[in-house]
Parts: C-alpha cells; structure tokens; sequence
C-alpha cells in the first residue's frame, strides 16, 4: 500500500508537466489553426480570386495570404466567409481557413466583364452571415488587433451605425514568420502604425447591423469587384439617410494596405469605366461625398480606453446640407468653395477659431480629392 501511495505521488507529479505542455501545444495549435472563435458579434467577408494559396506564390498571392492569416487572429477563422470565384478552390484552402466558411460566387459573375458584381456580393455574405452583424475587407488588407474592439464598443453605443476606417498606405509585401503568427503580426501592426493614413476615398473596410446593411444595398447597382467609385457610392448612399451614424475607426483600427508590383492605377482596371457610368446613374456626382472624412464620429484610443468624439462643426453641417440637398456634388470644388466662403468670412468676427477649424478641413477635402484622381492604390485584388 506505501508503495502504490508512493508512485501514486510521483505519477501524478510527472503528470502535470506533461499536461502543462499539451496545454501549450493545444494553444499554439488554437491560434496557428483559427480553432477560437473570437467573436459572436461580427462575421467578416471578403472576396479572393480563390487561387491565391496554389501554385507559385506572388507578391499579389502573398499579400492575400497575409490578409487572411490576420483576419483568422484577430476575428476568429470560424467568423471568417471567403468568397472565391469557384467553389472548388475551396478544397485546396489552407489549413488555418479549415473552419471559415468558404463560397465559390460563379452566380455573382457579370458576363460581359468576367467578374463578379458588388451587389450579388453584399447579398451573399449576408446571407450567410450567422451573426447580427456584418463586416467586409477588401481580400489584400491585413487588419490587427483593435477592430473587435472597436465593433463591440460601437455596437453596444449605436443603434443604427456605418463603420469605416482609413488604412495605413504601405511599403511592400511582409512575410510573415509561420511559426509564430500572432508575434509577426504584431511586428507587422508596430510598423503599419508609423506609416501614413491614406485618403478618405480609400474605404477598404466597412461595418453594420445585417439589418441595416440589406436595407443599404436595397437598389445597389452591380459594380464590378476590383474598380473603383462603388464604396464612395455606397457611403454617400449612407450619408444621405439621417438614421445612420457614420464612425470613423481610423484611429482604433490598425489596417494596412500592401503594396505589391502589379497594383494598378484606378482608371485602367477592368470594370473601371463600367463603374464609372453606374456611379453617375446611381448618385449623380454625388459620389464625391463618399468620404471617411465626412464621418459624424471619430472613435479615440486614451488610458480609459475607446471613447466616441464628435466630429467638428462644419462637418455636421456639412452633413444636413447633402440630406437636405443643398449640396448634390462636389465635382467643382471652386463652386463649394464660393459656396462656405461668405459663411467663414461671416463668422470671422465672433468666432476666429471655427473658421480656422473650416480652412483647414475644407483644404484637406480638396487635397484627398486630388489625391484620388492620381493615386496608384488597390481597391481589391481582383485585377
């Protein structure tokens, strides 16, 4: 009997390293895997061509990868839905995506371009969203830690809210250490937070209630994937409704954009004229007010955590005078100019600081315009 009581003890002391390091591998398997589900708030969607992890790896494969990997982190692989161009490609889909959703979306196909449409997009995520609300990324932009975060404090303060965020513009494609995904992707994180934040035409991401979002695309023209002026239309749609509360998350939310060889200019993708043309059909010039910069709030990172700060005057006011239609467009910044001028210059008198807060947010308005007229950005990785 001493001697079973005597084993018996040392058994069980050998017992607990051993559990201790399967406690471990299970958590690195956890991480590296996607095994945890984050988040039961929040499914994410984007859409790849679906052949980014076969064949030779890219720069373009890569960034995708690298997107995806950080989506898995910090979302959850299971909150994940990947739409791909062919259902089968989803067999040969990497281990880490082995419990996202994965959906081949040869319905959405236009035709005439060979690429599928935005709003047959929009409504299949939404469709197979198992989560009250709804969020999509562009497929080659990495996000880190901070965007849950941001959504569940939002979520909890807003009834009715349209999330978006700058992303930080980058300088090549990182390659990720794949035996410590979560380390490389906080060196990752550290070094997008020192690189600059792109324009407010540049909406690679965007967040709402599943609700909200079938009554947003109700009506939504079939852009092509991949070209430009379809998420300014759709955000100047979401501006012209007083019942949403457009949130800025540029600075709560780390995104990053990857620069790779083959990015194009907006102008020369295919389906950019096609666009072009529906954007006008859909809003008239309107679509120049689809800008992050036009948000009612901007969320804020302090010591007591996030907090939801107004956006200024002029940008509220701003806001009441495109729903009320008052203002239709900004193609002629001249015109908007002239327009505010003689309010600024009324107000000069009694309120020195509000026109100096108007000066500079009326040139960082023309500056973002003129920068989307030339910028050589991606938009999404079909190409």
């Amino acid at each position: 009997m001493f001697w079973w009581r005597k084993n018996a003890s040392a058994m069980r002391r050998r017992r607990k390293p051993r559990l201790l390091c399967l406690c471990a591998l299970f958590s690195v398997l956890y991480l590296a895997f996607g095994l945890r589900e984050k988040t039961s708030l929040i499914s994410l969607g984007t859409i790849i061509r679906g052949d980014e992890w076969s064949g030779e790896t890219t720069d373009s494969k890569l960034a995708v990868l690298n997107a995806l990997r950080s989506y898995a982190v910090e979302v959850g692989a299971s909150r994940l839905i990947v739409l791909v161009d062919v259902e089968s490609s989803c067999v040969s889909r990497p281990a880490f995506l082995k419990y996202a959703q994965c959906h081949g979306v040869e319905t959405c196909l236009d035709q005439g371009v060979g690429v599928p449409t935005m709003d047959c997009v929009l409504r299949t995520l939404l469709d197979l969203s198992k989560t009250p609300t709804i969020a999509f990324i562009n497929g080659d932009i990495m996000l880190f830690q901070g965007f849950v975060e941001s959504v569940e404090l939002v979520t909890r303060k807003y009834e009715n809210f349209f999330l978006i965020g700058r992303r930080h513009v980058g300088d090549g494609t990182p390659k990720l250490e794949t035996n410590d995904i979560p380390a490389s992707l906080e060196a990752v994180k550290e070094h997008t937070q020192t690189l600059p934040l792109d324009t407010g035409y540049a909406i690679d991401y965007f967040v709402a209630r599943c609700s909200d979002m079938n009554d947003i695309i109700s009506g939504f023209p079939p852009f092509i994937v991949g070209a430009w002026r379809w998420d300014n239309a759709l955000l100047a749609h979401v501006y012209s409704s007083a019942k949403y509360t457009v949130i800025d998350a540029s600075l709560t939310v780390t995104s990053l954009h990857q620069i790779t060889p083959t990015d194009k200019d907006h102008m020369h993708r295919r389906g950019a004229s096609r666009n072009e043309v529906l954007a006008e059909k859909y809003s008239g010039i309107d679509f120049w007010f689809g800008s992050i910069a036009f948000a009612d709030i901007i969320l804020m990172r302090g010591k007591q955590g996030i907090t939801c700060e107004q956006q200024g005057k002029f940008q509220a006011l701003l806001r009441k005078a495109f729903r009320s239609k008052l203002i239709e467009g900004f193609a002629d910044i001249a015109d908007f100019r002239d327009l505010f001028d003689d309010f600024a210059i009324g107000l000069a008198a009694s309120d020195v600081q509000t026109v100096h807060s108007y000066q500079a947010f009326l040139g960082q308005f023309e500056k973002d315009r003129l920068a989307s007229h030339m910028q050589t950005q991606s938009s999404s990785v079909f190409r």
